[in-house]
């Protein structure tokens, strides 16, 4: 598949920040803050393995910032 939707157990209001990384490991990389629980990212490469995070702001660290994740909302 080219395209995947994502959608996660979350709360009004709370602000998050959608993490994608190809292969199994490596750097997390932020592709997405938002205040809704569903994203869909297309123009993906076919075989290739994508693993997904999504994490909340915790506290006062700026969201663009975030690299160690709060608790995930349920994905």
């Amino acid at each position: 598949a080219t395209s995947v939707r994502l959608n996660w157990q979350g709360r009004t209001g709370s602000t998050y920040t959608v993490f994608w990384r190809t292969g199994t490991s490596g750097t997390w990389d932020p592709v997405a803050t938002t205040t809704a629980t569903t994203l869909e990212r297309t123009g993906l490469a076919p075989g290739t393995t994508y693993q997904w995070r999504v994490g909340t702001r915790c506290g006062t660290t700026p969201a663009q910032t975030l690299r160690t994740l709060c608790p995930a909302p349920t994905a």
